[in-house]
């Protein structure tokens, strides 16, 4: 019988209700962590279906920020870095310690927690400002502390000061971690690990019969730039009108993008699909994917999900999907902003089947060896034991 103690990680936190990047990427860690060698307990805000899920795969589940925290009954069966300017102003410091005291109550709740639970390790879930309460309450308890970055937020005077005292931080790219190494944070405190998602070998490349479908997926917002599909859109349609473009999602632009599409008598050739969630089923029938944001996305898990069903994608070249796709040889990369391009490079694919599927076939190889959930979770746990 073995003798090995196993460890208790508290994560924080799953916010829950309508399930966004940080909460997907948590729920597939999760779900593939060896629970033989760990206690899993997670904080969350509200319910979702990802909480359910992880409940019945016997993770505790513990609700906070709420009036008080709750603990369930059934616990189950399982921007541009070099435009970012370093904020350190004796007005920003007295301000965070401002929202430190303010937040007093729930730092104290979590070390209330850590107590009860015996944890050993802290595992935050967003970024050093977005975790502050559960790091503190950490370092306060004298714990393994972990701060995953999730996002292009640079750092203040205070989480400089905490990022000196955890013990490390893990960053979803090379390009989410330059963001604090490029502002004041030892290289040496983080760590590249890609997200990694769920792989079917077994899904097979689905040939569109008809009409071709195009997907661009994710919230409809300016920062997306699903302004500039529907531009190229236009230009499309002068040679070809045998497409089928679907917008999947909602968001504040919805209306404005709308009215474009509109304008531009695009209506037959654009769809709004609103919320969904077959995502997989819409990106399975597409034959191309299109990721069109304008501003550095942190990583792309669209542009994995859709590499991994064998599409062709196409991408703008800043930020993470430069570390996912090699131009021309598994996917396309493309200036921001650029329809005449991005219309260019879809009519390149739509023309030759043969350059579909080749792209197709290396995607998915590439995501096979790169970024499955599995090697993905297990180097996790590398880094809780070498820490």
């Amino acid at each position: 019988m073995s003798n090995t103690i196993r460890k208790k990680i508290l994560f924080h936190y799953m916010i829950g209700g309508t399930a966004g990047g940080s909460d997907t990427c948590l729920f597939l860690l999760l779900k593939y962590l060896d629970q033989s060698k760990y206690d899993i307990y997670l904080l969350y805000k509200d319910r979702s279906k990802f909480v359910d899920e992880l409940e019945s795969l016997g993770i505790k589940i513990i609700q906070v920020y709420n009036n008080e925290i709750t603990i369930t009954k059934n616990h189950g069966k399982s921007s541009n870095v070099k435009n970012i300017k370093e904020v350190g102003s004796l007005r920003t410091f007295l301000g965070g310690i401002k929202k430190i005291v303010k937040e007093r109550k729930k730092i104290k709740n979590i070390m209330k927690i850590i107590d009860d639970y015996k944890i050993d390790i802290i595992h935050g879930n967003h970024y050093l400002t977005g975790d502050r309460v559960a790091l503190i309450a950490g370092l306060l308890k004298r714990k393994v502390v972990i701060s995953h970055n999730r996002g292009l937020y640079p750092p203040d005077i205070i989480d400089k000061y905490i990022a000196n005292k955890i013990d490390e931080m893990i960053c979803m790219s090379d390009f989410s971690k330059s963001v604090y190494t490029q502002n004041g944070i030892s290289d040496k405190k983080c760590k590249t690990i890609y997200d990694g998602i769920e792989i079917d070998e077994k899904d097979i490349i689905v040939k569109s019969e008809g009409e071709t479908k195009i997907g661009c997926f994710g919230r409809l917002e300016n920062w997306k730039g699903q302004k500039t599909l529907v531009n190229a859109v236009e230009i499309i349609k002068k040679t070809n009108t045998n497409i089928k473009v679907y917008l999947v999602g909602n968001g504040p632009s919805e209306e404005e993008l709308k009215q474009l599409v509109k304008e531009k008598g695009l209506e037959d050739l654009v769809v709004f699909t609103g919320h969904i969630t077959n995502v997989k089923d819409y990106m399975q029938s597409c034959s191309i994917v299109v990721h069109t944001s304008i501003v550095p996305e942190p990583f792309g898990m669209v542009i994995t999900e859709a590499m991994a069903l064998g599409k062709p994608v196409i991408a703008t070249n800043f930020g993470g999907p430069l570390e996912i796709i090699d131009n021309e040889k598994d996917g396309f990369l493309i200036p921001p902003q650029k329809p005449i391009i991005l219309a260019e490079t879809i009519l390149k694919l739509l023309k030759d089947l043969n350059l579909r599927n080749q792209i197709g076939k290396k995607a998915k190889e590439k995501v096979i060896s790169k970024f499955d959930v599995k090697d993905y979770a297990k180097k996790i746990e590398q880094e809780y034991e070498n820490i």
